[in-house]
């Protein structure tokens, strides 16, 4: 605000400058012959005074300009800008403005006169001498009125002026007003007496003309009749008389133009050049003493006066019957000439005058100041030597005011000095007394710095005798805000619990002990929940003084706690909602396409219909699993808290529920999608038995607790089983966990095997999965494979499940080109088959196969920084503890728009990014951020989306995103997607590092809780697991050595692959690690290599085992 004042105030004091400024050169004191005294330098130097030099100087050439039409030239203009500048520079330092402008004049204006009018005007010298003293001259007295103007604007205070008031000291007042005096009393005689003289000059030119008009008709009257008679006409007469005359004929005054002419103005006879008849004006000369011609044109003003001449008519009789009229006209440079010789003399006077009269008025002010400076001397003394070692000592002045000013600066010193003392000495009282209060504060700083929660300290009566900062950044109140009260009076309000208030003041009544949680309002009455635990406080004698209070802010929990249950209700409506809305669907979309079939012309509506459907599904994918990926997501941050074991299990029930109801979604989905024909099969080339593999150990490791120890997993390959084939990597797996789903859902005890073939007859993959579960009867086989079908509704009922599983996989199996069936009986358990053809991979995905992505190229990545745009503030609750777990930073966007401006704003290392958001969708800001500047542009970005239509998928690689993954979020997938995405990024600047032995030894540890809970293993069986890891795997690294030392570099690689899948099953990264490097090296024959890591391993090794069997 004060900024926009002050520039408005600056631009009404241009304006106003600018407009006086022009008004004193208009109303000019015009001298002689183009010399004129202007006035508006005076508003160009206040200007420079007051705003600076840059506003000055734009002043001075506005104001400069006007010139430029007064005397027909610019140079004038350009003359007082450089006043305004240099002069603005120089009382930067003076603080003079008579004495700055002065020194502009001797060093620079002159010679810019001098140059300017005698080269550029090309004027005679003397006129240029004249005209630079007289502008020098006009420029001192103008400074000199600008500081008078200026000196009494700050002293009355001018409300204009206010914020540019004007400090200088008496010395320079004094200066200015005795230097304006000297100066005008000189500038007006002077400026009399040239007057004067130009009046003679000019009375001295019209009496040479009249004379020579008096010789010219006597000439005539003489020589006329002799001419006329010797047969000349009037005319040739005249003229022939006038052109015989010779200067002696003019008496001494030869006009430089003569023109006769008669009574009607017919010209008769010139001689010489008559200017006036050729245009310009004619006028009186300020004295009215002779008439004077100046010419037209574009010039300057001085230029014209120096064309000009003086003119006078005159009437003359030669003959009795004829009146004549004779003009005569005589060139002004004499008259110039004359006059600026003197004009020269008396201007160099008043320089002499102005130069003594500074020389004076600098004297004179400075002795008549001297005492007030000494006093503002020893005043500054006094002030910087307060403790009154100092006297003052000024002498006697004959000015009684000054005798009087010292002798109150003497006492007043005396007062200071005083005052001083006294205050020293309250200094070092208060001085002891802080320290003593700073000791206390220390004894309870120690206390507040052994919690990261609220501290409050109360007395027997519970009011608050201390809090920490922990308690003033919860609650908003400060020490002294809540010292001498009791907390509940300014924290408990209308949603505190009245039973939990009642309970603390009973406690605190009976000096006991208590914890409870409640809810507090802060000082902004924004309610939060807090976890309270109070203990009575004790002294050396055992007595209660006081309570301690440790408080936690559980807000957080709660909200949390809250949203689950929220988030639980909806997605069971929602869900509830979408299966009603896929039944009137199916209804509705049936209904259309048998009108199509009766009637062609409808087919366009059946098409738009099963598009609607389509949208619609892709719509409720969206909308159920956003709000899953909260239930999953704070399921797992629960999980992660300490709860009673009741609690842990109802939450492990949820997530098993959500899990339940994700897949009953996605087979809902793919049925949709395989209805209506848009499911599309790739052609990928992969290790087929890698996927039959990590589906085995899949379920053996997540299958139920109860069940694990009764089941036995097994994968078996035949010989001629190809180890890499082209087909579809993901139908095999979602067909292979489907039937092996069922296998272990059916299956309580027994074995469970996939075995993995060629079939005999098509030459196709076969894969066979046999269980010893319940088994299915004859009459429920023919119909298991069909949508909504289960063997009985008894297995609904106790299994759950809707019945779409084993549709899905023969649609899946038919799609690709295989076949599938089944063989069971009743209580002899199941086998179910299934065969898939395939095309033959290249020898270079052969050969390149072990150079795929492995997730241990990362290892060494700092926590990166991850901006997370999502607009569920659920999902971003979750996000950010998922992300937080793996170590990484995030920052969150709520839309597509508020992500591209954080891109823009700060680098990160990558982004997730929601797809459906409002402002900007994620595809959208994607191209946005694909189009920035590098690196920007080549962030790495992985959609989160509950859209999980591959087609949609792939509009998103379309938009520029480098991975999908879905909602809600798998957090093992979410960790590969985000270390793939981090390891390509990385991978284009610099080598994959190496997982020597110190990165190894970092990962070394492993957490037995974590395990426990990723495997649902009990306590028992988690020890007797790793005993037998140690036992079994404890001397490893030495046969794995022995094994390279021999060249057997076959064996060494089966050995490393069966420790990093054991040590990578039971967490223990670093052994798992250094195995995978191992067993890639010996597959690609480098011995030295897998040498190298089998060292590096026995470190991590011999932790693990340290770890497992503490000595």
């Amino acid at each position: 605000m004060n900024n926009q004042t002050n520039f408005i105030k600056i631009a009404y004091l241009s304006g106003l400058f600018v407009a006086f400024g022009v008004a004193g050169n208009y109303l000019n004191l015009s001298l002689v012959f183009g010399i004129d005294l202007i006035f508006g330098s005076v508003m160009t130097l206040l200007a420079v005074a007051t705003l600076g030099i840059l506003p000055g100087t734009v002043i001075g050439l506005l104001v400069g300009g006007y010139t430029w039409f007064l005397w027909g030239h610019p140079y004038a203009m350009l003359i007082f800008g450089a006043e305004a500048l240099i002069v603005g520079l120089i009382y930067r330092r003076t603080g003079n403005l008579a004495l700055s402008d002065g020194i502009y004049w001797v060093v620079l204006g002159v010679p810019l006169v001098v140059f300017f009018y005698s080269q550029v005007l090309d004027l005679e010298i003397n006129r240029v001498a004249f005209v630079a003293a007289k502008q020098m001259l006009n420029g001192i007295f103008n400074a000199v009125v600008a500081s008078l103007i200026l000196f009494f604007a700050s002293y009355s205070r001018l409300r204009m002026l206010s914020g540019f008031w004007y400090k200088t000291s008496a010395r320079n007042i004094l200066f200015h007003v005795l230097t304006f005096i000297a100066l005008l009393s000189a500038a007006i005689p002077s400026v009399i007496s040239d007057h004067n003289f130009l009046h003679e000059l000019e009375r001295d030119t019209r009496g040479k003309l009249n004379n020579a008009a008096m010789l010219i008709e006597i000439n005539l009257k003489n020589t006329l009749p002799s001419r006329i008679a010797a047969g000349d006409d009037v005319s040739s007469a005249i003229q022939n008389a006038l052109s015989e005359m010779v200067p002696a004929d003019f008496g001494g005054g030869v006009p430089d133009g003569i023109q006769i002419s008669d009574e009607r103005g017919h010209v008769i006879a010139t001689l010489g050049a008559i200017k006036s008849i050729e245009g310009g004006r004619i006028n009186s000369n300020s004295h009215n003493v002779i008439n004077v011609w100046t010419p037209d044109g574009e010039m300057a003003k001085m230029s014209r006066w120096r064309q000009s001449r003086y003119l006078l008519d005159a009437p003359i009789n030669v003959l009795n019957d004829v009146d004549l009229n004779v003009r005569l006209e005589l060139q002004t440079t004499d008259v110039i000439t004359r006059h600026d010789y003197n004009s020269l003399k008396t201007l160099a006077i008043l320089v002499a005058i102005l130069v003594t009269a500074m020389l004076c008025a600098h004297f004179l002010s400075g002795f008549l100041t001297r005492p007030l400076r000494k006093i503002a001397s020893e005043s500054k003394l006094i002030s910087e030597n307060i403790t009154g070692d100092v006297e003052i000592r000024i002498s006697d002045s004959p000015l009684s005011e000054f005798d009087a000013l010292v002798h109150s600066l003497k006492h007043m010193r005396a007062d200071i000095v005083s005052k001083f003392n006294d205050l020293q000495a309250m200094k070092d009282t208060l001085e002891v007394k802080v320290e003593e209060r700073t000791i206390e504060l220390e004894k309870l700083a120690i206390v507040a710095r052994q919690v990261s929660n609220a501290v409050l300290i109360t007395d027997l009566d519970g009011k608050t005798m201390w809090v920490n900062e922990g308690f003033t950044r919860i609650s908003g109140f400060t020490l002294d805000e809540i010292i001498n009260q009791k907390p509940g009076v300014l924290l408990q309000g209308p949603e505190s619990s009245l039973e939990t208030i009642n309970e603390m003041r009973m406690a605190i009544k009976n000096r006991k002990p208590f914890s409870v949680e409640i809810i507090n309002y802060n000082k902004e009455k924004s309610p939060y929940w807090i976890e309270i635990s109070c203990n009575p406080m004790l002294d050396k004698n055992g007595e209660i003084i006081g309570f301690i209070a440790i408080e936690a802010d559980i807000s957080d929990r709660k909200k949390i706690e809250l949203q689950l249950l929220k988030s639980t209700a909806d997605l069971e409506l929602q869900l509830k909602e979408t299966i009603q809305a896929q039944r009137r669907i199916e209804v509705q979309t049936n209904e259309l396409v048998d009108l199509a079939e009766r009637e062609g012309a409808a087919r366009f509506k059946a098409e738009n219909a099963e598009r609607a459907k389509s949208e619609f599904l892709a719509s409720m994918s969206h909308e159920i699993r956003t709000p899953m990926t909260g239930i999953l997501g704070f399921a797992d941050i629960l999980l992660n808290e300490k709860l009673p074991s009741s609690a842990h299990d109802k939450i492990i029930k949820i997530k098993n529920s959500a899990k339940s109801l994700l897949t009953i979604l996605n087979d809902i989905l793919d049925l949709s999608k395989l209805d209506a024909g848009k499911f599309e099969i790739e052609k990928i080339d992969f290790n087929p038995m890698q996927v039959a593999t990590e589906v085995t150990e899949l379920f053996s490791q997540t299958c139920p607790a109860e069940k694990k120890l009764n089941l036995d997993f097994q994968s078996e390959f035949s010989d001629d089983f190809p180890e890499f084939v082209r087909s579809d990597p993901t139908r095999l797996r979602q067909v292979l966990i489907n039937l092996m789903g069922n296998a272990v859902k059916f299956t309580d005890a027994g074995q469970i095997k996939l075995t993995c073939t060629l079939d005999d007859d098509t030459g196709f993959l076969r894969f066979t999965l046999s269980d010893s579960g319940i088994g299915i009867g004859k009459d429920a086989q023919t119909r298991l494979f069909d949508d909504f079908v289960q063997a009985d509704a008894s297995i609904s009922r106790k299994y759950h499940g809707t019945g779409l599983g084993l549709s899905i996989c023969k649609r899946l199996v038919e799609l690709m080109g295989g076949r599938i069936g089944l063989s069971s009986e009743i209580g002899a358990g199941s086998t179910f088959w299934f065969t898939i053809p395939f095309e033959p991979v290249s020898d270079d995905f052969v050969k390149n196969e072990e150079e795929f992505f492995n997730p241990t190229k990362y290892l060494d990545a700092q926590a990166l920084d991850i901006l997370v745009a999502e607009d569920n503030d659920i999902n971003q609750t979750v996000i950010s503890a998922i992300l937080s777990n793996f170590g990484h930073n995030t920052t969150f966007a709520n839309n597509g728009l508020e992500a591209l401006n954080a891109v823009k704003r700060k680098d990160f290392d990558l982004i997730l990014m929601d797809v459906r958001m409002p402002e900007m969708s994620g595809p959208e800001a994607t191209m946005h951020i694909r189009r920035l500047e590098s690196p920007k542009c080549n962030i790495p970005i992985i959609a989160l989306t509950a859209d999980i239509m591959a087609e949609n998928r792939q509009s998103y690689f379309e938009a520029g995103m480098n991975d999908c993954v879905g909602k809600p979020i798998d957090n093992d997938e979410l960790s590969k997607a985000i270390n793939k995405a981090a390891y390509e990024a990385a991978d284009t600047a610099t080598d994959q590092p190496d997982v020597d032995a110190s990165s190894a030894q970092d990962l070394t540890g492993f957490d037995l809780e974590e395990v426990k809970s990723r495997l649902g293993l009990s306590d028992e069986l988690l020890e007797t697991l790793l005993h037998k890891f140690a036992t079994d795997y404890g001397e490893v690294d030495k046969k794995l050595n022995d094994l390279v030392v021999s060249g057997d570099l076959e064996e060494t690689a089966a050995l490393a692959h069966s420790l990093k899948g054991v040590s990578s099953t039971l967490g223990i990264s670093g052994v798992s690690l250094l195995a995978a490097k191992i067993e890639s090296a010996a597959k690609d024959g480098d011995g030295k290599q897998a040498e190298k890591s089998v060292k590096n391993l026995r470190s991590p090794l011999s932790t693990a085992v340290a770890q497992i069997l503490p000595s």
